[in-house]
């Protein structure tokens, strides 16, 4: 689960800006819906976030600062990150990322600082075992806490430091350890776990960008039923099993595929993912199915389908969950194309799973006000961007204004104006 997500001069974010999943001890609404962490009776975590604001305020530029961070530990390299570019100062500094989650029932905080193409400093922490794991200096240096690995000598040690900190400045280190064996290997497993949180459990959502994961075609005989019972029109999915041949993509980006994936790796492309069965590489496409007035199946290419229908195919995998994973999602404009009713049974399903024991949190931008509801919504499930004349974004939660506390109508308190997050409009 995500518990914090700090990060500053990423795009309109000059400051440093915290975004926390924390739920506030004062409010009692809905808790029967708060997570808990098995390292900590006291911490309750939020289930939900929703982040409202102007177009251009910053919504997006959130979702692309997590997803960032994701691709560059997923890709294992340093990617182009946009600074603050509207004064000189911070083009030249350095952007910074940490993220505080629960992994295997232990807290983390893992901290990235990148300028440029290179790595400035890279630090991991067990915060349930109040220790660092390891600190990767603005030299490359890198540097095991011989606490926290007390079962190695002093020689083991040190012969660590240097095999991590001869790994080049634009890979990242958590990536690169996890593959380590011998001296490295306990840092190896450790650097694991965090990497599998970030590839597996956190799921962030683009709109625009649809491709079937896995979880839909593994579990399109479930995920049909749900489509039925949403009004789409749609009978149910249809899952086609094709060689690369059928699926007639580009010969170059095959062989790019090929090269990289492992047996059982399942990787989207397109609107189709790929998976490596016994040594081959197989195709899984889906599509969809309507029943004609005579009965008869008429069958749909997933692009056919209208822009409403495909966003909300893109959001089945936060409606069922069976094997209650941890999965934390992340979804930019998750009204995008969708009924506010639609809109508004997605978040209640969710929050029907998380109350019925699945550990999953869901983190949307939206301008749709109409979800802004005292009965679905906590205070502390709300979150409000505004930009500044000066181009700086400011992401803060509704409860530190002090409005919230008396306020009874979230909505209306919005949509006066009082608590910012609003288009100023002087057309």
């Amino acid at each position: 689960m995500l518990i914090n997500f700090t990060f500053s001069n990423f795009k309109s974010y000059r400051s440093e800006t915290e975004f926390s999943m924390v739920a506030c001890e004062d409010i009692t609404q809905d808790s029967g819906s708060l997570l808990t962490i098995p390292s900590s009776d006291e911490l309750k975590l939020l289930p939900l976030a929703a982040i409202y604001g102007g177009n251009a305020a910053g919504k997006t530029s959130f979702t692309q600062a997590l997803l960032s961070l994701k691709h560059m530990v997923c890709e294992g390299k340093v990617e182009y990150v946009m600074p603050f570019r509207l004064d000189e100062e911070s083009r030249n500094t350095p952007s910074y990322f940490e993220i505080v989650i629960v992994c295997e029932e232990d807290v983390w905080k893992y901290a990235l600082s990148v300028f440029g193409a290179k790595v400035v400093n890279e630090k991991l922490t067990n915060v349930s075992a109040d220790r660092r794991v390891y600190i990767r200096e603005d030299d490359g240096s890198v540097h095991f806490n011989a606490d926290y690995f007390s079962a190695k000598s002093d020689e083991e040690i040190k012969m660590a430091n240097v095999m991590a900190g001869s790994i080049p400045q634009e890979s990242i280190l958590l990536t690169e350890l996890r593959r380590h064996q011998g001296v490295l290997q306990d840092m190896a497993r450790i650097c694991d776990k965090i990497f599998h949180w970030f590839y597996h459990v956190l799921q962030i959502k683009e709109p625009g960008l649809l491709g079937p994961v896995p979880s839909i075609v593994y579990n399109h005989q479930e995920f049909s039923k749900i489509l039925a019972a949403a009004g789409t029109g749609i009978s149910s999915l249809s899952i086609r099993k094709l060689t690369l041949k059928e699926l007639g993509a580009p010969v170059d980006a095959l062989v790019i595929v090929e090269r990289t994936m492992k047996e059982g790796d399942v990787r989207p492309f397109g609107d189709a993912i790929i998976t490596k069965e016994n040594g081959e590489l197989y195709a899984y496409k889906c599509g969809t199915e309507h029943v004609l007035p005579s009965g008869k199946i008429e069958q749909f290419e997933l692009w056919e389908e209208s822009e409403g229908t495909k966003s909300f195919i893109n959001l089945l995998p936060v409606l069922n969950n069976p094997a209650a994973r941890p999965y934390v999602y992340v979804i930019d404009e998750l009204d995008r194309s969708l009924h506010t009713k639609l809109s508004r049974r997605l978040i209640e399903r969710h929050l029907e799973m998380v109350r019925a024991g699945v550990p999953q949190q869901l983190i949307f931008t939206t301008h749709d006000v109409l979800l802004m509801d005292d009965e679905l919504m906590r205070k502390d499930e709300i979150w409000l961007v505004d930009r500044y004349t000066d181009g700086t974004s400011e992401l803060k939660a509704f409860v530190e204004y002090k409005e919230a506390e008396s306020e009874t109508n979230i909505r209306r308190s919005y949509m006066q104006g009082r608590m910012g997050g609003v288009p100023d409009i002087n057309l």
